[in-house]
């Protein structure tokens, strides 16, 4: 992992998506599976806690062959770190890790009034203003 050592305060939340290679769903494609944990993630970024917090394709102990997941990391600074984990067909891919100003917390309140749970995890995982790459976009493969 790019970031900090931080604790994960909130489960992370599951997605699930139709297509048969999870590294091949866009973020468009997916659904929360469930809606409840959002609340958990919209109250760690509120209160901007040092902390770490996640979705995953699959949420499994062993995710398997094929998956992605996003990382966002709260500095507790004002800032956050978040990247983007891709892996199957035999690569494994890191987005850039980007460092951002954490939003106002009014912003992420606020969130929970989109009409549904996708919109919702999309509204908590924005970044606000970017304020460095902190490393590269990198691809290795794996078997």
């Amino acid at each position: 992992m790019p970031g900090c050592e931080l604790d994960e305060v909130c489960e992370p939340i599951e997605m699930a998506c139709p297509k048969a290679n999870p590294a091949d769903c866009e973020f468009e494609d997916l659904t929360v599976v469930d809606p409840t944990l959002l609340e958990c993630h919209r109250d760690a970024l509120v209160e901007g806690t040092p902390s770490v917090l996640r979705w995953a394709l699959p949420y499994l102990p062993d995710p398997g062959v094929r998956g992605q997941r996003v990382w966002l990391q709260i500095l507790g600074d004002g800032t956050t770190l978040q990247w983007q984990e891709l892996w199957g067909n035999g690569l494994y891919t890191f987005s850039p890790s980007i460092a951002a100003a954490l939003r106002p917390p009014a912003d992420y309140a606020a969130c929970s009034s989109r009409s549904t749970p996708e919109a919702t995890l999309a509204c908590l995982y924005e970044t606000g203003e970017e304020l460095a790459t902190c490393s590269d976009a990198h691809s290795f493969p794996f078997r």
